[in-house]
């Protein structure tokens, strides 16, 4: 009998029953099931549309914005050419006054104050041209605090001539420049032909058409009414170098090609110079 019962128990272990020492210990209950919790909401720095940190963010460059250079008597507003520089003795240079308005140029010009000034190829202002065919006019030394980046010239013209539009031969002209110590600059020429093209750092507005002169004008022929140019130079560091803080000059010239026997004259006026230190 006791092997019986031992053989018995034997059978029962084998097939997972009971064990031969203990009870086994029930099995673990299944995890229960929840619901998946929601995703954590995405930081600023990854929503669609959330403006990025200060370290993600993308600075521009600081924009570096010019400066107007103090040039005394600019606009000739002293009724004097004081801190301009013409010979006497071969220029027909006047500062010419508001009022009375001038027969030539009223009522543009002057543009800026109450005074301008006018040069011609002749004597048409009671001088005398160099040679009967040519005036310069040349600004005192402009100087800098800083070795520029960038010069930008703006100012008023209004050129007039008893030539004939587009005169091969006799093609009388106004001239401005920009002299410096890195070289002489060509801004603008105004001639019987018209002005410059703009482009390359020169914007000419008001230049429509060659018109005919005012009739109270005692000069019969064509004008180009009051333009306003503006022209900017960069330069490398280079010309930096050579141009340093200056000085450099502004200069106008009226000229009378072929002959002297038709007269052309030019006033100029609101000329402001603003530099700009380099990046």
């Amino acid at each position: 009998m006791k092997s019986r019962a031992s053989m018995f128990t034997l059978l029962m272990a084998v097939g997972g029953l009971v064990s031969t020492s203990a009870t086994a210990a029930p099995p673990a209950p299944a995890a229960e099931l929840r619901p998946a919790a929601a995703p954590a909401a995405p930081s600023a720095a990854f929503r669609p549309g959330a403006v990025a940190s200060s370290k993600e963010t993308r600075r521009k460059p600081t924009e570096v914005l010019p400066s107007v250079v103090d040039f005394l008597n600019a606009s000739f507003e002293t009724g004097t050419l004081v801190n301009w520089q013409f010979d006497e003795g071969s220029a027909d240079v006047v500062v010419v006054p508001k009022n009375p308005p001038d027969a030539c140029t009223q009522p543009d010009m002057p543009s800026d104050g109450n005074f301008m000034a006018c040069m011609s190829t002749g004597n048409f202002y009671g001088g005398a041209a160099n040679g009967g065919v040519r005036t310069d006019l040349t600004s005192g030394p402009i100087e800098f605090e800083f070795k520029p980046g960038n010069i930008k010239i703006s100012f008023d013209v209004d050129f007039q001539s008893e030539e004939s539009p587009t005169s091969i031969g006799h093609n009388d002209a106004f001239e401005a420049r920009l002299v410096t110590a890195a070289g002489t600059f060509p801004i603008v020429q105004i001639d019987t032909f018209g002005r410059t093209e703009p482009g390359r750092g020169l914007k000419v507005e008001g230049f429509e058409e060659l018109a005919g002169t005012l009739p109270g004008c005692a000069i019969k022929g064509f004008r180009t009414g009051m333009l306003r140019v503006t022209w900017s130079k960069p330069f490398s560091s280079v010309m930096r170098t050579l141009i340093a803080r200056g000085p450099v000059f502004v200069e106008f010239s009226v000229t009378n090609q072929g002959d002297d026997q038709k007269t052309s004259i030019a006033c100029v006026d609101n000329i402001v110079i603003k530099v700009t230190k380099p990046e």
